[in-house]
């Protein structure tokens, strides 16, 4: 047999692609030389980091997640960070300075924006700062807005990205400074300046720690249910709302915040609710604001025409005191607290009003309808008029202190009382004749400066301000 043995050697060929990975980081500008070329070049999870200076670009972001951080330098006593200006550009009166497509998703750290004078007037309601149609998330951490014109604002309604702000500083902004649509977080926020200072936050968000003052429409505005609005302060300013909260679907928690050298308000704070669990406004502190708008109140309380009967507002644990009425030659009609509600429910519990004033006018609180109130364990005092009942239903008003042993001054009922006056159909008997009641009763009382405070030392990246924060256990106002 023949037998044929054929060998073959198969030369092996190694092929060796060139695949860049992902999470790299391009270098502003010493890999590119602008952040857009930077942004072309991306792939997801990439992070451009950009050096100080002045960049006038209006750029785009590309559709899915990339990082864009400021490479911070200490320049002085303050940092150096990247600013964002397209003022110059062509057409620049209808740019933003970001904007971010659907599918997009974006870290923004240790950066700031601007709309130079260039920019204004704006055309029509073109977004100047962070223009977003993403439903995804966007982060910005250490951020600047500088007379920018809407800061992080959606394209429409129709879009539903959230919007987490941490450390940012909004000064002078046009109309309004950020706006979420999907559960969001806001900490440790500065708005001031001449502005529409709104941020716009809805559905179980949280804003704390964050500072509002300076001249604006409105400061902060929380729609939707479940929202959390705490340890913030509000003031000094002028301002037609601080705190504006629509409890769609109820549950909303407004807590420990301080209102404090408010001017011009139409309402400190306005709260609505529709419907689901109850609307909480609890241990605030409303102090030394002034109005000089007829019919103000320190804060009002409303239902939408759907409310319906599980509508519910509890007041409790709050100090409301010295607003008073500044319009000269004419009664102000100030109020603590002014209640419209037809529909929900009403408890107002375990509060302070005191001089609410001048007392000509003044009422500390005011019932345009009183089924479904209750008013219990309050104090009163210093008021002149404490409550007016303008409705035809008796308002249940038992158990509070009126400012004095003798109970309120009612010309019928109570001829003989020497506290504040209380109108016709409120049901004040019985009454407490001293606070005891309050100091026995209540829940952990707010704590006095502690002996040792924790003090933060935090230089301002932008400025040559370096601020000094003492912490302690509860937001107050402390003269020192």
């Amino acid at each position: 047999m023949l037998s044929l043995v054929g060998r073959v050697t198969v030369a092996s060929l190694l092929l060796v692609v060139a695949v860049r990975a992902y999470g790299e980081i391009l270098r502003v500008p010493n890999d590119w030389p602008t952040i857009q070329a930077a942004f072309d070049a991306a792939q997801p999870e990439d992070e451009v980091l950009v050096a100080p200076g002045i960049f006038q670009e209006a750029l785009y972001a590309p559709p899915f997640f990339i990082k864009l951080t400021g490479d911070t330098v200490l320049s002085g006593d303050s940092l150096a960070t990247p600013l964002l200006d397209p003022a110059g550009l062509p057409g620049c009166d209808s740019l933003a300075c970001l904007s971010v497509p659907q599918g997009g998703s974006m870290d923004i750290s240790y950066f700031a924006f601007r709309n130079g004078a260039a920019m204004y007037p704006r055309e029509s309601d073109a977004i100047g700062g962070i223009l977003y149609e993403t439903s995804e998330r966007l982060s910005l951490d250490y951020c600047r807005f500088d007379s920018v014109f809407l800061g992080v604002w959606p394209r429409s309604s129709q879009v539903w990205a959230s919007v987490d702000l941490e450390s940012c500083h909004f000064v002078n902004m046009t109309a309004g400074c950020s706006m979420s649509r999907r559960r969001s977080t806001v900490r440790n926020c500065i708005v001031e300046g001449v502005s529409s200072g709104v941020i716009a936050v809805r559905d179980s968000s949280v804003v704390e720690y964050c500072q509002f003052s300076g001249v604006a429409n409105a400061w902060l505005f929380s729609f939707g249910g479940n929202n959390v609005l705490r340890n913030n302060v509000l003031g000094p300013g002028r301002v037609g709302v601080a705190l504006d909260v629509y409890s769609r679907t109820g549950g909303d928690t407004v807590r420990n915040n301080i209102f404090a050298d408010i001017e011009d308000s139409g309402q400190i704070a306005s709260i609505a609710v529709s419907s689901g669990s109850p609307a909480v406004f609890m241990e605030n502190e409303v102090t030394r604001n002034s109005v000089d708008r007829v019919q103000s109140t320190a804060i009002g309380i409303d239902d939408d025409g759907n409310a319906d009967a599980s509508a519910r507002v509890i007041l409790t644990g709050n100090r409301i005191h010295h607003t008073r009425g500044i319009r000269e030659g004419e009664t102000l009609g100030v109020k603590g607290v002014y209640s419209v509600c037809e529909v929900c429910s009403v408890e107002i519990r375990r509060n302070i009003f005191e001089w609410i004033s001048p007392p000509e006018g003044v009422v500390a609180l005011v019932m345009d309808s009183a089924q479904h109130h209750v008013l219990t364990e309050n104090i009163f005092q210093g008021n002149g008029n404490a409550v007016e009942n303008n409705d035809f239903e008796y308002l249940m008003a038992e158990l509070n202190y009126w400012g004095d042993s003798t109970g309120p001054y009612h010309p019928i009922w109570n001829n003989a009382g020497l506290g504040d006056t209380v109108s016709d159909r409120v049901d004040f008997i019985p009454w407490y004749t001293d606070t005891l009641f309050w100091n026995s009763t209540s829940p952990e009382p707010r704590a006095p400066l502690p002996s040792e405070v924790t003090l933060w030392v935090r230089p301002n990246p932008f400025n040559a301000v370096t601020t000094l924060e003492l912490y302690v256990p509860h937001p107050q106002i402390v003269e020192m």
